[in-house]
C-alpha cells in the first residue's frame, strides 16, 4: 500500500524552510571546520512516481518530469540560496491564503499580488530576472524547462536587495 505523499504531512512552506535550514547548517558546519563549502537548494511542487528498482542492490528511485525539473532548479540556483519553481510559489501562496482564510484564495491573483503573498512567508523572496538559468558549470537552461520563471529565496530582504 502506498504511503501518504510528502506534502500531506509537510506543507510547501515547511519544505522551503527545511531547504533554508540545510543551507544555514551547511554554512555553520563549513565555518566550524574552516572550509569553503556551500550548497544550493531547489524546491518544486507536483507529482512524481517512485519505486524500488534493481535486483542485486535495490534502491528507491523517483521518476518523471518532476525530477528533471527539480534537478534543474537545484543545479541553477545560486550558492547558498533556495530556488523555487512557479508551481511551488503558487502552492505557497495558496497555503498562505488558506491559513488566513482569505477569500482571495479563490480569485486569480496578479503576479505582483502573488509575489507579495510569497514575501509574507519569505521576506527575501524575489522573482529571478536572468535571461536564462545557468549551472555552476555554465550549462544554460530555459525557464520553460522548469515551468516558467523561478523565485530565489534569500534569508532576508536585505540579502535579496543587495544581490539584485
Amino acid at each position: 500500500m502506498a504511503e501518504h505523499t510528502l506534502t500531506s504531512e509537510n506543507s510547501p512552506i515547511q519544505v522551503v524552510q527545511f531547504g533554508m535550514a540545510m543551507i544555514k547548517a551547511t554554512a555553520e558546519w563549513a565555518e566550524k571546520l574552516g572550509v569553503k563549502v556551500t550548497c544550493r537548494v531547489g524546491v518544486h511542487h507536483g507529482h512524481c512516481v517512485g519505486g524500488v528498482v534493481g535486483k542485486g542492490m535495490q534502491r528507491y528511485h523517483l521518476f518523471g518530469s518532476f525530477m528533471s525539473e527539480l534537478d534543474t532548479l537545484e543545479a541553477t540556483s545560486r550558492e547558498g540560496i533556495t530556488q523555487i519553481s512557479r508551481a511551488c510559489k503558487d502552492a505557497i501562496v495558496r497555503e498562505h491564503l488558506q491559513r488566513l482564510n482569505d477569500a482571495a484564495r479563490e480569485a486569480t491573483l496578479t503576479d505582483v499580488a502573488a509575489l507579495e503573498k510569497l514575501q509574507k512567508e519569505f521576506e527575501g523572496a524575489i522573482e529571478r530576472s536572468d535571461d536564462k538559468l545557468t549551472t555552476s558549470k555554465g550549462e544554460e537552461h530555459d525557464y520553460s524547462e522548469v515551468g516558467g520563471r523561478t523565485f530565489l529565496i534569500y534569508k532576508d530582504k536585505a540579502s535579496a536587495v543587495s544581490s539584485a
